[in-house]
């Protein structure tokens, strides 16, 4: 509802696998949401609020009101200072919507395996070829 109550209500996300990033579009987001709404994120039981003012920083066009539509920039759990992340609650403060959301999962152990095989993999191959044009 666009002319709805305040607050708005929320859109949270659960996950079965933890993430370590969390991005989206956001349309149409009232100028009074820039005060009220913020992301919160779950980690290891812990939860820490990131208000919308903090995201608009991260990217300078960014701008909320009415009639607008921004992609915001997937937040990371890095840029936090903590562990992966469980869940994600977007709290809007007025009128909204959200689509596009974008996450990355946390890599799993043999994933990372193969990820540094195949970069050792090509540093080698490269130094042999580099080596036999010297010859």
């Amino acid at each position: 509802d666009d002319e709805g109550s305040r607050p708005a209500g929320e859109f949270q996300f659960n996950f079965s696998t933890a993430i370590t990033s969390f991005g989206f579009d956001i349309v149409d987001v009232e100028g009074s949401a820039e005060v009220f709404s913020s992301v919160h994120v779950v980690s290891g039981g812990v939860t820490t609020t990131v208000p919308f003012a903090t995201l608009m920083t991260r990217d300078p066009t960014v701008t909320f009101g009415n009639n607008t539509l921004n992609r915001i920039i997937a937040l990371t759990n890095a840029e936090l200072g903590s562990g992966p992340w469980s869940s994600v609650t977007i709290e809007l403060g007025g009128s909204g919507g959200i689509d596009n959301v974008v996450f990355a999962p946390v890599p799993e152990p043999s994933s990372l395996v193969y990820l540094v095989s195949g970069t050792v993999g090509l540093v080698f191959l490269k130094r042999r070829r580099h080596a036999t044009f010297l010859e």
